[in-house]
């Protein structure tokens, strides 16, 4: 085929005659010819070809649009493709077939390409961008994969502009607003209206063809908005800079950004805006703008302006310029830009470079010396007082170690050991008296208060910072100070409130009201009697042979002062500070005695409480302890190789189950607020993979760590391999009651499901333990741990266990030991160490009656009690071994003078110890 000819292609097939052309399939379904004269629709109704009617003598002509997607329509079979065959601009072809000569008049060749709404996603670290929508093939047959590429459509007196908005866009993640001209091809240019919001790193958006909208409103202009505003971001306007006329158009944006009136002439002067600049920023704004001018490169400055309500606005600069360049001074003659307000930014970053100063103007002045180390125990920074204590220059320490600097500090080695312990633990280490030498005074012993912390970052520790106070004359004077106060006591103790005067007879002469109020007595009924025979002491026998003999030794000139119990008129005990003192004449005779006490019944009782608390709070220490050793042992036990973090993550079982009991005051504690607990890195799955389900139970405190370690396992399974370690998974933790509440039964299920297929553990390790052993010995639970398939599911129901009378080896061979201790963990390696020893072990009990029900089965050589089992102590079950001459070893955390008596005949052993210790211990005593 040929426009004008008389030849065809030989892939062209002969157009049909008159009877119609040949319609494919996507014009109208089956292809078919088009009756002459008549319309033929594609199902879309946008496309039509229309063909006249064929008469003798006349050439038939048709007409026809060409398809939006540039695909030939096909007359018959093999297909005429008249797309090659014409130009894009052709107005109409001739068609010469060998039996017949057509003439199509085309409308529009190429068509009119409607862009509609197009959806698009930008990743900035990758520019990789992609459009979803009615124009999506369109772009990408243009070849759009990149930012850049779209801007290559992008209208020339356009595209700076945008290309300035959208790198705004990308480094501030702010909204986006544009308007531009797009080349879509086919010489036809479309008005796209763009937003976009960017977070993370990704942009999206749509792209909206607003051709009509455009044309109807007739704005008529370019770039990146309608009006010609540029960007709609908030705090940035944009700007155009003409160098040769002089003058700056400042966007809408701009003008409010700077506090003017957007309806001002918004073409300022060179002179205008240099008004503006911050007089502190001027020189050095001209400098750079000049330089600037002169590269073909984005510029970039920060300078301060005077908005016109008078604030000082920060502002970052960023454009590029363009055009050509003056011949004389080879500055571009334009540019575009943008201004950005960065108050705030500059405003904090003001506030943080004066913090800084501040503190390293608080280091270097501060009245307390300063240092910091690095992990290697190297000076990293002094400050000068430290320096003058040390006697060496700030720089002198840089890079050395205290025990390069300072050996004449005490116990230098013990230091640094405990400085890297402070580095390993992050535990900071407080209130730390050092003594010894240093180079600032030779020969002279002086002592500092010091104290130590890590500095971390991310959790992990960087280095140690030290606070140094100088302590030598601050103790000088306090020995000083604690003379005089013994000295003014001598004069007070003459002067208590209760005061009394008594002859050299031991008789009282004059008493004063407070002492007679006190005891609610009459003067009367004291007065003239021996001070041992009044009613103060009378119903208390010791207490009047204590002052009879402090009268003898008053008489030779002796001082007696000594606590006494009196009773107070209300029938209370008063505890009384008690001093008797003789005044002396000048020749060294007892002229009289003074009688003078205070009340100290608060202070004794507060003194006993403290002593109790010291004592609860030591043994609970120490109980504490020994749990945290026995977790260490049984997860190294169990051949962990992550041991670090299971051992962390027991231990912050531990805690939380420790945080509930202390909260609750060590009473019964909440069954759901224990479960939460130990859910809480899980919080975020409750109510949607994980469900509770239960009514209201209180557990013993002494239960409850158990109960939430197993909880705690259950859910580092499920996490780890289990339910929870898939989105689908779920996890229902539910429980009933059952019986009168003084015997109320527990049952506690813990179900698994749509996880992944569960599998027999291959060896038994220290969870399992957890969830079977110390569940039953803690709880007196029956367990249920089953491994379906399905997911796991764990059952435990309290009061259904019976005691165990012994385990282990043949009786004939092995000692048999009763072991009895209310921590199930500590109770269960204790029997571990000993069965693994080759003992029999009886137990573990936790309490004494089913210590005692034990016995009932099956007597033992030796018993190893814990002293306190939570509300009750072991001794009545000591009385009965020691009567039958079995030894004992006792067990606590409090000291061995605090124990009842019946253990002081039996052998001791503080907690926290290594379980191991208990081996050599037995054999022994049964040897």
């Amino acid at each position: 085929m040929r426009l004008g000819g008389r030849s065809r292609p030989p892939d062209c097939h002969p157009v049909l005659p008159a009877a119609g052309l040949a319609l494919p399939g996507r014009f109208g379904g089956t292809a078919q010819a088009a009756p002459p004269g008549i319309s033929c629709l594609r199902p879309d109704g946008l496309r039509q070809f229309t063909q006249t009617r064929s008469t003798p003598g006349r050439r038939p002509s048709g007409r026809m649009t060409w398809p939006e997607d540039g695909v030939a329509l096909t007359c018959g079979v093999p297909a005429l493709r008249l797309r090659s065959a014409v130009r894009d601009d052709a107005a109409s072809v001739n068609l010469l077939p060998e039996d017949a000569i057509w003439l199509l008049h085309m409308d529009s060749i190429a068509g009119t390409v409607d862009l509609g709404v197009t959806s698009f996603r930008w990743v900035a670290g990758e520019d990789r961008l992609s459009f979803r929508g009615s124009a999506a093939r369109r772009l990408e047959a243009l070849g759009v994969g990149s930012i850049e590429d779209l801007l290559r459509l992008v209208a020339e007196d356009e595209r700076q502009d945008a290309r300035l908005a959208w790198r705004t866009h990308a480094e501030l993640e702010g909204p986006l607003r544009l308007n531009l001209s797009i080349d879509v091809g086919r010489k036809q240019l479309r008005r796209v209206s763009l937003h976009a919001c960017m977070e993370d790193g990704i942009s999206r958006g749509t792209l909206a063809d607003v051709t009509g909208e455009h044309a109807a409103g007739g704005t008529g202009g370019t770039g990146p908005d309608a009006d010609g505003e540029g960007p709609d971001l908030d705090g940035i306007g944009p700007y155009t800079y003409d160098a040769e006329a002089g003058l700056h158009r400042w966007s809408t944006q701009l003008c409010r950004l700077i506090g003017l009136s957007p309806d001002r002439d918004q073409r300022l002067s060179t002179d205008a805006i240099l008004a503006r600049i911050h007089p502190g920023d001027l020189d050095r704004f001209e400098r750079a703008a000049a330089t600037a001018m002169q590269r073909p490169e984005p510029y970039r400055l920060q300078y301060r302006m005077q908005a016109e309500d008078g604030r000082v606005v920060h502002v970052e600069d960023r454009g590029i310029p363009f055009g050509p360049r003056d011949p004389e001074t080879g500055r571009f003659r334009c540019a575009r830009g943008v201004l950005i307000d960065v108050t705030d930014r500059a405003t904090t970053e003001t506030r943080l470079s004066e913090a800084s100063a501040m503190l390293a103007a608080l280091f270097e002045n501060a009245p307390l010396g300063l240092a910091i180390w690095d992990t290697d125990l190297r000076y990293v920074r002094v400050n000068e007082r430290l320096a003058e204590m040390n006697g060496f220059p700030v720089e002198r320490h840089l890079g050395k170690r205290p025990d390069e600097l300072l050996p004449g500090i005490d116990g230098l080695e013990g230091l640094l050991g405990r400085w890297r312990e402070v580095a390993r633990s992050g535990e900071p280490w407080l209130d730390v008296e050092i003594e010894g030498e240093t180079a600032a005074a030779p020969g002279r012993r002086r002592s500092w208060l010091e104290h130590f912390y890590p500095i971390s970052v991310d959790g992990r520790t960087i280095g140690l910072a030290g606070i140094v106070e100088e302590t030598t004359e601050r103790k000088a004077a306090e020995v000083a100070l604690r003379q005089s106060e013994m000295r003014l006591k001598e004069v007070l103790d003459g002067t208590l409130a209760f005061i009394g005067i008594v002859d050299d007879e031991g008789r009282l002469t004059e008493i004063n009201a407070a002492a007679l109020e006190l005891g609610g007595h009459r003067r009367e009924d004291v007065i003239g009697k021996r001070v041992w025979e009044s009613a103060f002491w009378s119903d208390d026998p010791m207490t009047a042979q204590a002052i009879e003999e402090a009268v003898a030794l008053a008489r030779e000139g002796g001082v007696s002062h000594f606590d006494v119990t009196t009773r107070a008129a209300d029938g209370s005990d008063v505890n009384l500070d008690w001093m008797l003192s003789p005044t002396l004449d000048d020749m060294g005779q007892v002229r009289y005695m003074t009688i003078s006490a205070v009340d100290i019944t608060e202070r004794v009782r507060a003194a006993e409480q403290v002593e109790t608390l010291l004592r609860e709070v030591n043994h609970r220490s120490k109980n504490m302890l020994a749990l945290v050793q026995a977790i260490a042992r049984q997860t190294a036990r169990s051949g962990a190789t992550d041991f670090i973090e299971r051992f962390s993550q027991r231990i912050a079982s531990l805690s939380r189950s420790q945080d509930l009991l202390v909260s609750s005051d060590w009473k019964p504690v909440d069954l759901r607020a224990l479960v939460l607990g130990q859910l809480d890195h899980l919080r975020d799955l409750v109510d949607r993979q994980v469900t509770l389900a239960g009514p209201p139970f209180e557990l013993p405190p002494e239960q409850a760590h158990i109960l939430g370690m197993a909880i705690h396992e259950l859910a580092t399974n499920a996490t780890k391999y289990g339910a929870l370690s898939t989105p689908e998974g779920t996890v229902s933790i539910a429980w009933s009651v059952e019986g009168p509440h003084s015997s109320r039964r527990l049952t506690l299920g813990w179900t698994e499901r749509s996880g992944p297929p569960v599998a027999l553990p291959d060896r038994r390790g220290f969870g399992t333990t957890v969830l079977k052993d110390l569940v039953e010995s803690s709880l007196g639970a029956e367990v249920d741990l089953d491994y379906a398939p399905a997911g796991l599911s764990w059952a435990i129901r309290t009061g259904g266990v019976a005691p165990v009378a012994a385990t282990g080896t043949d009786a004939a061979r092995a000692a048999r030991v009763l072991v009895v201790e209310d921590e199930a963990l500590l109770a269960y390696e204790f029997a571990d160490v000993l069965r693994d020893a080759g003992f029999e072990v009886v137990g573990p009990a936790g309490s004494v009656a089913m210590a005692r029900r034990l016995l009932e089965h099956e007597p033992c050589d030796i018993a190893v009690l814990d002293i306190n089992l939570g509300r009750e102590t072991s001794e009545p079950l000591a009385e009965q071994l020691l009567g039958r001459k079995i030894p004992v070893i006792a067990i606590s955390g409090y000291s061995k003078e605090q124990h009842p008596t019946v253990f002081r005949d039996a052998h001791f052993m503080p907690k926290p110890f290594d379980a191991r210790r208990l081996v050599p211990k037995i054999r022994a005593l049964i040897s």
